[in-house]
């Protein structure tokens, strides 16, 4: 934990944004994934008697996520790092 601290107090004396290239490396492939693993599983649901009656109420669980999801990140204010000195 210090070491975070640290290193964002470097990256702000630097004029970095903190955490600035901290993000998840490999997407969007995780999302991809996370989405075929959905699918497959509300067509396994549809397909077997018991659950066919709770494929509904999960798939509108999961749209619900996802839009509030989407809400709550366009409400916050983009994260733009200022501006690298010029080597003009």
């Amino acid at each position: 934990m210090d070491e975070r601290r640290e290193q964002a107090r470097r990256d702000r004396a630097e004029g970095r944004v903190p955490g600035s290239g901290t993000g998840v490396r490999p997407f969007p492939w995780p999302t991809w994934a996370t989405l075929i693993a959905l699918v497959a599983l509300y067509g396994v649901m549809i397909s077997l008697p018991d659950a066919r009656e709770d494929a509904p109420l999960a798939l509108g669980f999961t749209v619900a996520t996802a839009l509030v999801g989407l809400w709550i990140q366009r409400r916050r204010p983009a994260r733009t790092p200022p501006a690298g000195p010029s080597s003009g």
